[in-house]
């Protein structure tokens, strides 16, 4: 009942004396186990003694700071520190998170300095600001990045989503709203040429220096006669002048009324410099145009070209210069062209058949759908060439193809599918019928027989296949006794001589 130390025997056992059966005594682990079970061997309360990290306290396996000197516990357990396990001695592991890649003494770091802060993720040991750490603000760069929240952005730095802080432009716009530049609180900045002046967008000589400022408040280039100045002034109409360096100059309907005007000079009409009555000069369309008259275009004495054409030697033409991508019809180029006007390369348009094609193909030619016209006895339905009674109306269709429709073959009419005559019952094929000469075609146990098809007869014979009598060249089931027979031969009579048919022999 006990065990032996010193040649004595320890009953009952204990914690330091240990063992069942007269074995020798052992010591149990102070700090795994806290008595000696009654099987002789040690545990911690009813258990076995404690594994390696825990101790036993109060009959109990327990991970504290005292047993687990090297890593952290979980659930219950001493487990080696990690990114994802992270703790001091014996305390309880936490998941370091993205804002850390490493533990080191029990704390989250980020590489060797301390874990990132808010708004920041740890990427190889380093702390960045980016659009996953950082969805709601802009990111601040640097030896120490920081994710700014809308709250904290200003018009110096100013982001949305992630993206890097940058200064807003402090003309157009005096904040940031929401992540973005704004002049006053609406959330947007001022447009180019604007200043933002007290949160309102104005036009003035410091956002519109090359220009001037329109009645909506607007920059304008300033070098048009209906818009003309510059340094951020009222832009003005020059009334009758020109717009000459952004200034309105002379040249007007009065000091140039049988002219243009190309800035302050009055210049005389021509294909380059077109234009009446002191109206601003324009330039011809020298395709379409060969001279200026009254202030128009035009191509000898009559209007301009129309689009598709060219003025050669002053007259409008339509060709494959001036229409490359359609088709001339009447001097004036169709284009895109269609299955009514068809071509390309400015040929002559072509008129496509209806019953065949229904699009004018990139090539110029006429198509059904995407392929090309249909052949004669079909019609283009939709997409597809097809063979019906309205394409084949005299012969008969194979699929998509009409056939004549008169031959043993392929025989038919009225476009509807084609028959395949027997040569054994039929000697020919006509108005879509299989005959066998001129009557209908031969049945059951004859043939159709005869050198000219035209002539041909239905015969019954041993060679029609009839098995039973032929009787005036039709085949009789050869069981009548009074047509009595096989094998196409002649019908026998069996009466006259007192007999009867049995099995098709005439019989007593």
């Amino acid at each position: 009942g006990g065990c032996c130390k010193n040649g004595a025997c320890v009953n009952p056992a204990t914690a330091t004396d240990c063992g069942l059966g007269g074995t020798a005594c052992t010591t149990c682990s102070a700090t795994q186990a806290d008595r000696c079970r009654m099987n002789g061997t040690c545990g911690c309360g009813s258990n076995a003694p404690c594994p390696t990290g825990q101790r036993c306290q109060g009959g109990t396996c327990v991970c504290d700071a005292t047993s687990c000197t090297s890593g952290c516990c979980a659930a219950g357990t001493c487990t080696a520190t990690s990114p994802t396990a992270c703790g001091a001695p014996g305390a309880a592991c936490a998941a370091c998170g993205s804002n850390a890649d490493t533990c080191a003494s029990g704390q989250c770091r980020c590489g060797s300095n301390p874990a990132c802060g808010a708004g920041l993720v740890c990427q190889g040991g380093n702390c960045v600001c980016n659009a996953t750490s950082c969805p709601g603000g802009c990111c601040v760069g640097g030896a120490t990045p920081a994710c700014l929240g809308p709250a904290s952005q200003t018009s110096t730095a100013c982001g949305a989503a992630g993206s890097s802080c940058g200064a807003c432009d402090t003309v157009r716009a005096d904040r940031c709203v929401n992540g973005a530049c704004s002049c006053g609180p609406g959330g947007a900045m001022c447009a180019s040429g604007q200043q933002c002046v007290g949160g309102i967008c104005q036009c003035n000589a410091t956002s519109c220096p090359s220009g001037c400022c329109d009645a909506s408040n607007q920059c304008q280039a300033g070098n048009t006669n209906t818009v003309c100045g510059t340094g951020g002034a009222s832009c003005a109409s020059c009334m009758g002048q020109t717009c000459v360096g952004q200034a309105c100059q002379g040249c007007n309907s009065t000091t140039c009324s049988s002219g243009c005007c190309s800035g302050p000079t009055c210049t005389t009409p021509s294909v380059g410099q077109c234009g009446t009555n002191g109206a601003a000069c324009f330039a011809c369309d020298a395709t379409r145009s060969d001279s200026c008259m009254g202030g128009n275009c035009r191509c000898g004495g009559a209007a301009q070209c129309a689009a598709g054409q060219r003025c050669v030697g002053s007259t409008c033409v339509c060709d494959q210069v001036s229409c490359p991508s359609g088709c001339c019809m009447g001097g004036a180029c169709v284009a895109p062209p269609t299955a009514g006007r068809c071509g390309v390369d400015g040929g002559t348009c072509m008129n496509c058949n209806t019953t065949s094609s229904n699009v004018c193909r990139a090539d110029g030619s006429c198509g059904c759908g995407s392929g090309a016209a249909c052949s004669t006895g079909q019609r283009c339905s939709g997409t597809m060439c097809v063979c019906d009674a309205m394409s084949c109306p005299s012969g008969c269709c194979e699929g998509s193809v009409c056939q004549p429709g008169n031959t043993l073959a392929a025989c038919g009419v009225g476009g509807g599918a084609c028959t395949n005559c027997d040569g054994n019952f039929a000697s020919q094929c006509v108005t879509g019928q299989c005959r066998c000469g001129a009557s209908a075609e031969c049945g059951l146990g004859q043939g159709c027989r005869g050198m000219v098809p035209a002539t041909a007869t239905c015969v019954c014979d041993g060679t029609t296949n009839c098995d039973g009598c032929c009787a005036n060249d039709f085949c009789n089931d050869g069981t009548s006794d009074y047509a009595c027979g096989r094998n196409g031969n002649p019908c026998q009579d069996c009466t006259p001589n007192g007999q009867v048919c049995l099995s098709s022999v005439c019989r007593n």
